[in-house]
């Protein structure tokens, strides 16, 4: 809730048998954010949270309508209309992936197809999934087709879902390792996306553009034992971000960032800089701004339990993570977390915890964050909306006076604006006038040729004095 700096409190959303993280995301416009989990008996189920309610001080969560049987493993990833896809692993004589749709409407799951190639992999990780604004979608997981001594060998595989059919790789994207093996998946709006694995000892990103995988790049070499690989992308950018740990140095978490069409990931940024806290399994958000939340599983050292979460917050320029805020609670132990950002009022986080580390019961435990990071500083600022124009007369004994009325509403995401300069040339030079953000938005021109059309140039001015694109209204005759 906006104007706060803390966390809320834990609330229980669900008590199972439990057997796996839980995974979080926002549903359409940002009014629902829903938690998916699996329980011991490879029911794959979840709750809708209405974020009406976090403003209340009561939020309520809501079971979804139906769930998935013989699940292992499961992943999720939804689009801003709120559909999206599940993938997971049928343990059987051979493992297989398989995938489903989620329908927002209905909070009902689609009938499961599998998306792995039949009958070849002896052992499959966990896999992860991506759902594009664009209605393609991704799947990535390591897979292990010999038997390995003492262990599986994996390999890491991907399958492309074009919109409406799965295109199922059967050639490895990345090289086999023994042992560790993680893998994760994000994209763009434009259906592009970049997967990276870990295959001990090192962590690799792979890039799809318009459906074709590219070649392995290394980003680490460093990281024996880590087991995760993360990664998120800027759905408006295709910008991406991973991050890291690196376990026998006791190190981190790390960062590092891919810009959209480079070869070469940034230098490492250590997340908790400065700051006594050692954190395992980044999971990153990235908010409609382009803000990018951090959530880390926090410990003591390798021989203690989890001892809860810190979130922080990148810089501005991409240099340096905030200040990390602890959220947990004395008797909870918490692990597994995942992080959804919202709009510029709020953030929801979930967690896998008991209160009597490491018995059960396992539980599912969400909270929202009580601060927003407001705005990003470099964040690009947005033109006005919903511009109208039209030319009235003023009739004064026996002559009128002619002048075009222009109305506009500030916009939506962005930094807020603080002033809007009216222009009638595209190069938008010498303004013919000038209106205050905390007055009305409405601006006149006074004597202007009756019913002539005029193209308005507005544009909203930040507070670092930077400009927003123009937005345009033509007013063509009296009213």
């Amino acid at each position: 809730i906006e104007g706060e700096e803390k966390w809320s409190d834990p609330s229980l959303i669900a008590t199972a048998n439990l057997d796996g993280f839980p995974f979080i995301c926002l549903l359409p416009t940002s009014t629902h954010a829903a938690a998916f989990w699996v329980e011991n008996n490879g029911n794959f189920s979840g709750a809708v949270l209405d974020t009406s309610t976090i403003l209340q001080g009561q939020p309520s969560w809501t079971p979804l309508n139906n769930s998935i049987s013989g699940v292992d493993s499961p992943a999720c990833s939804i689009d801003s209309a709120g559909n999206g896809l599940v993938v997971w692993v049928d343990r059987g004589l051979n493992d297989s992936v398989f995938a489903a749709s989620f329908d927002s409407s209905t909070l009902n799951f689609s009938s499961p197809i599998q998306i792995s190639p039949s009958s070849t992999f002896l052992s499959v990780t966990e896999p992860a999934v991506f759902y594009s604004e664009n209605g393609t979608g991704f799947a990535v997981y390591g897979g292990a087709t010999t038997p390995g001594t003492p262990d599986f060998h994996y390999a890491g595989y991907g399958s492309y879902y074009n919109g409406t059919t799965w295109v199922i790789n059967s050639s490895p994207l990345a090289p086999t390792a023994p042992t560790s093996f993680a893998c994760d998946v994000s994209g763009d709006n434009s259906g592009d996306a970049v997967a990276v694995f870990y295959a001990r000892p090192n962590l690799y990103s792979v890039t799809n553009t318009g459906g074709i995988w590219g070649s392995p790049v290394t980003i680490s070499s460093l990281l024996n034992d880590i087991g995760v690989a993360v990664v998120k992308v800027n759905p408006q950018t295709g910008d991406a971000i991973t991050g890291y740990s690196i376990e026998e140095l006791a190190a981190g978490p790390f960062s590092q960032s891919l810009a959209k069409g480079a070869n070469a990931w940034s230098t490492p940024l250590n997340i908790f800089q400065g700051q006594p806290l050692f954190g395992v399994i980044p999971v990153f958000a990235i908010s409609p701004e382009g803000n990018i939340w951090c959530v880390c599983t926090l410990i003591k050292d390798l021989n203690n339990p989890p001892i809860g979460f810190a979130t922080t917050l990148l810089n501005s320029s991409g240099t340096k993570w905030g200040k990390a805020r602890h959220f947990t609670s004395e008797q909870l132990t918490l692990s597994g977390s995942a992080i959804a950002a919202g709009t510029d009022k709020y953030a929801v986080v979930a967690g896998f915890g008991t209160e009597n580390f490491p018995n059960p019961p396992f539980s599912i435990y969400a909270a929202h964050t009580i601060t927003t990071p407001g705005p990003h500083p470099h964040s690009k600022i947005r033109p006005p909306k919903n511009l109208q124009g039209f030319q009235k007369v003023n009739n004064f004994l026996f002559q009128g006076n002619v002048f075009n009325k222009i109305t506009w509403e500030a916009p939506i995401t962005g930094p807020k604006p603080i002033l809007y300069k009216i222009y009638r040339n595209s190069a938008l030079k010498d303004p013919i006038g000038i209106v205050n953000a905390l007055d009305e938005l409405v601006f006149e021109d006074l004597n202007v040729p009756l019913n002539t059309p005029i193209m308005y140039y507005i544009v909203s001015v930040a507070n670092n004095g930077k400009q927003s694109n123009p937005a345009t209204v033509t007013v063509k005759a009296t009213q």
